[in-house]
């Protein structure tokens, strides 16, 4: 019976553990418009598993690691943290097919509360 119920503590105590806060991340952007897709030849590579470390800043969101191309080849960004301008979201990047089949990408991009491209700068963590 004490062994059960050792059992049963340390069960909901791991349980507690992992139902912590999430991760927080940008908010959510809108599709990016026609023209900021180009045609590829190859689909980008899987994603790449990647660590999250503890924010550096209690206003920081989380962006994943994306896919850029780069000189037409396939570079990955890693992911990080970044403190975005009040009303602005994030759009990761998109790979499609146009009606015609060729294959499209959209890099991953910012925009500000009236939908203009912006530049947020990612903040810098102290790696173990």
């Amino acid at each position: 019976m004490l062994a059960s119920r050792h059992a049963f503590a340390l069960a909901c105590a791991l349980c507690w553990g992992c139902g912590g806060a999430s991760t927080p991340v940008p908010v959510k952007g809108p599709e990016p418009p026609g023209d900021a897709y180009e045609e590829v030849t190859e689909a980008p590579p899987p994603g790449r598993p990647e660590i999250v470390r503890p924010s550096p800043n209690a206003k920081a969101v989380w962006v994943d690691g994306q896919w850029e191309r780069v000189d037409g080849k396939w570079r990955w960004a890693r992911g990080g943290w970044a403190v975005a301008p009040p009303g602005a979201r994030f759009t990761g990047f998109r790979v499609r097919r146009d009606r015609a089949g060729a294959l499209r990408f959209a890099a991953a991009r910012w925009t500000d509360a009236r939908g203009q491209v912006i530049e947020v700068e990612r903040l810098q963590t102290v790696q173990p």
